[in-house]
């Protein structure tokens, strides 16, 4: 029982460790992509919302021609 505690306390020691370094990781990542990333989430918000500015047009325009 006491050895299999241990070990439970050495897993949580190792995960913890493990997260840290992934928190590091992430961390000195998003300092150097995330001006990056914020422009590409921009970019890729403003043509989907064009594409769909596109799409209303060609269907206003169709509606347009069947009615008129």
């Amino acid at each position: 029982m006491r050895t299999n505690l241990n070990t439970q306390i050495f897993i949580i020691y190792i995960g913890s460790v493990i997260l840290l370094e992934a928190v590091k990781i992430t961390q000195s990542y998003f300092k150097i992509h995330f001006p990056t990333m914020v422009l590409a989430i921009n970019i890729f918000y403003v043509f989907k919302t064009f594409s769909q500015q596109l799409k209303s047009n060609k269907k206003t325009s169709e509606y347009n021609t069947y009615t008129h």
